[in-house]
């Protein structure tokens, strides 16, 4: 894997923002003017919905991609010939999702 450019560290949510090594990398403040949003949170509930939402993907992303990539790789060495189809069908999901994570990855 290429050396990552984004904040290195793990991320938690400090208030509204969402932070790590004192860097404050999103900001989910529901009229926080100095950002623009694409979508602005209703309310202080789902500011820090979204704070952790974000929070909790990111600090989980680098473990299912490399969960996900070992079991792609384990079902795929026995032969995707011999899988029936709901395997194959799981396995096409698979290395879609896998292709979307890393996507412009950086």
């Amino acid at each position: 894997m290429s050396e990552r450019k984004h904040t290195p560290g793990e991320l938690k949510r400090c208030a509204y923002h969402v932070a790590t090594n004192d860097i404050v990398v999103a900001s989910c403040y529901p009229n926080d003017y100095q950002y623009n949003y694409v979508v602005r949170p209703k309310n202080e509930d789902e500011c820090i919905a979204n704070a952790d939402f974000i929070i909790r993907a990111c600090n989980a992303h680098y473990d299912l991609i490399e969960a996900l990539e070992e079991a792609v790789f384990n079902v795929a060495k026995h032969g995707e010939a011999n899988l029936s189809p709901a395997p194959k069908m799981w396995l096409g999901k698979a290395r879609a999702a896998i292709a979307k994570a890393k996507e412009n990855e950086q």
